[in-house]
């Protein structure tokens, strides 16, 4: 470094730094001995990775994963020695001298900035009052809704995101009052307010008349360039009994009849039939819709459901109801005169669904689970057709996506097991009753071990153990998965290295993830944590996704599993062949192994037409540079066919059965004394 150049680096207020190949410091500023919280004279040389606050290290991990590969690279944590100060750092790797060069920025003050914005955003949305935000310049005459809140879309009747970006004629009418005091407004000062009554029209052209509070804002050359109209909840005129009838019965959201107004219609329909005609209750409930929410957030949820609320109504017979019971489920009442005619409508709303949906940015898949109950068979007042169809609608959505059922009496039992089921579910979550069993994974080449997956069991208090398909379902109907998924991904990772401090040479762990895991919450971000917490090299670590889990969004799917890839951890296709995926679709996705699904490993019996597919599957792979594992290996003629064909490895009951962990490294040592089979 030249004179200059040092002098540059020890005197500027920026905190500098130099790492080496391995990411330790071997060079430092003062600033940025200050902004670490050391004192200017002493000499830390360790990896960055040590400096900073174990909460914050999995991202900083997996930006470092990438540096190589994109040669900038911007992450944000806190130092081990100043846990209360966010930074921000930038290293830019220099290749030729396998160095990198480090800049580093205090964001802590910009951080409780956004912290307070974001509160005051939440405040505003979930406030009593009623606010519009009313953008003047662009479209003086009729100008555009900038901005509403909830209290706005109840009070107006209107869903969030019908009124953005909605003209303001909407809600007014462009009638006189309201040119009025725009009149008024334009003679005000910045931030003045002046009140006014304002007639409102909601969307089934009723109206009602509130008071407002309007706040003219102008802009630094005088300009007027938005209007603030807030309709103060304590101020607000009492409803006539039509208008009160409208805020109970209709969903603010979507514009939907609501539960309460969909089982007054139910009523009516019930008490002027009289049991003479039959109608049927269809109840829809979106998969996976929280995850959605959490991860999207409410408004782009907000957003889907009016857009579900859309789509459903289009396709519905003209006679049909259509309500939002709440959440992410929806109701039908149709004339159906047997269950045919009735499940045929519920396909055809399932259908409807099917093509993606737009929120923001975001193309979104959604499925649906579906459920019928018909009157006067199934019951004879609302709550027990609900309660019917709802049983029906549990049973659907345990058996697969996309799914409907007809109630039965059988349900009824049904569906207090399946109550009794999703409580011991959670308290087995709280006393830690779960537990990992791991199947050996063999080389057809040398007969060794050289992986395990990890498999969930549930050590039931009173029914024993219990395989996933006893209880996965269940746990994917109460939202529990995410946390089952979570410590499944961990646990591993911490086996692994108990294994490898008990003196076992390292061997790979291959984690399942479920779909809902992969698609909505960061799969790549909880990976990095966990081997960053358990301290297991990246190399050992290997993810399985199934082949129609990455079809459903093969953009997204690509790109996490390339994020995955960069960590260092191996991504393995699994169930493959039993999906729709093209080779050019394959192509785009940088995994390292296919796992041939064990239907196609239980064709094997001597008949070469029975086994072409696996052999072209292996085929396939390796001329992509995969490598193929075959599950379901039970027999010798199958274990002997695919060492036949080149298949890279196998696991199956043949080998071993999933083992708890005490039990894995004698079975193993067992296993590799075996002499190899012909």
């Amino acid at each position: 470094m030249s004179l200059r150049r040092w002098h540059f680096f020890q005197r500027t207020y920026e905190p500098l730094a130099v790492l080496d190949a391995d990411y330790r410091l071997i060079e430092a500023n003062p600033a940025f001995y200050r902004a670490m919280g050391y004192q200017t004279d002493q000499s830390v040389q360790a990896p960055l990775i040590e400096l900073l606050l174990p909460a914050d290290r999995a991202p900083a991990l997996q930006a470092l994963a990438q540096l190589k590969h994109h040669g900038h690279i911007c992450f944000q944590a806190r130092a081990i020695t100043m846990p209360q100060h966010w930074m921000q750092w930038l290293i830019s790797a220099d290749t030729e001298d396998g160095i990198a060069y480090v800049v580093a920025h205090d964001i802590t003050r910009q951080q409780q900035a956004d912290v307070r914005l974001s509160m005051l955003q939440v405040a505003l949305e979930y406030a009593a009052d009623a606010v519009l935000i009313v953008e003047l310049l662009t479209q003086p005459d009729d100008p555009k809704i900038l901005y509403s809140n909830a209290a706005m879309s109840a009070v107006s009747g209107y869903p969030t995101s019908a009124l953005h970006g909605a003209p303001i004629s909407m809600l007014t009418g462009l009638q006189a009052d309201y040119k009025t005091v725009c009149g008024h407004v334009g003679a005000t000062r910045n931030g003045e307010i002046i009140s006014h009554a304002i007639t409102f029209y909601r969307p089934d052209k009723s109206t009602y008349q509130a008071e407002c509070r309007l706040t003219p804002l102008y802009d630094n050359e005088g300009r007027l360039t938005h209007l603030v109209m807030l309709q103060q909840a304590s101020s607000r005129p009492l409803y006539h009994p039509a208008e009160l009838r409208y805020q109970i019965q209709y969903d603010q959201v979507t514009g939907l009849l609501n539960r309460s107004g969909l089982i007054n219609r139910l009523d009516g329909w019930i008490n002027e039939h009289n049991g003479k005609c039959s109608f049927a209750i269809c109840l829809f409930d979106l998969d996976r819709f929280n995850r959605i929410n959490d991860a999207l957030g409410h408004n782009l949820g907000d957003e889907l459901l009016a857009a579900v609320g859309d789509r459903l109504r289009a396709g519905l017979p003209h006679e049909a109801l259509l309500a939002r019971m709440g959440g992410d489920e929806f109701a039908v009442i149709t004339s159906a005169a047997d269950d045919l005619y009735a499940y045929q409508i519920a396909r055809q709303m399932l259908q409807a669904l099917e093509q993606p949906f737009v929120a923001g940015e975001h193309r979104l898949y959604l499925s649906a689970g579906a459920g019928i109950s018909l009157y006067p068979r199934d019951g004879d007042d609302a709550g027990t057709l609900l309660k019917h169809a709802d049983s029906a609608m549990h049973l659907a959505k345990s058996q697969g996506r996309n799914t409907v059922r007809i109630f039965t009496p059988e349900l009824a039992g049904a569906s207090q097991a399946r109550l009794e089921l999703d409580m011991q579910l959670r308290h087995a979550i709280e006393v830690e009753e779960f537990v990992l069993y791991y199947q050996p994974q063999i080389d057809l080449r040398t007969g060794k071990v050289v992986g395990v997956e990890s498999l969930i069991r549930w050590q039931h208090p009173s029914r024993g153990l219990l395989t996933p398909g006893a209880f996965i379902a269940a746990a994917e109907e109460s939202h529990l998965m995410p946390r089952l998924a979570r410590w499944v991904i961990q646990e591993s990772c911490r086996q692994a290295v108990r294994w490898q401090k008990a003196g076992h040479p390292p061997i790979r762990m291959a984690v399942n993830v479920s779909a809902p895991q992969f698609e909505v919450d960061d799969i790549v971000t909880q990976v990095a944590e966990a081997l960053s917490v358990s301290g297991l090299a990246p190399c050992w670590f290997d993810l399985e996704i199934t082949e129609s889990m990455l079809m459903r969004n093969p953009e997204d799917s690509a790109a996490k599993i390339a994020r995955l890839r960069a960590l260092g951890a191996r991504v393995t296709i699994d169930d493959f062949g039993t999906g729709y995926s093209s080779l050019a679709y394959l192509q785009q996705f940088p995994v390292d192994t296919l796992k041939i699904d064990r239907s196609f490993v239980r064709e094997i019996n001597g008949d070469e037409n029975d086994t072409a597919l696996i052999q072209a599957i292996v085929g396939l792979a390796h001329s992509l540079g995969l490598s193929v594992v075959a599950e379901g290996v039970e027999t010798p003629l199958q274990h002997a066919y695919l060492r036949e064909i080149g298949c890279d490895e196998a696991q199956g009951y043949l080998f071993a059965y999933p083992l708890p962990a005490d039990h894995v490294w004698p079975a193993i040592r067992h296993l590799d004394q075996i002499p190899l089979r012909v």
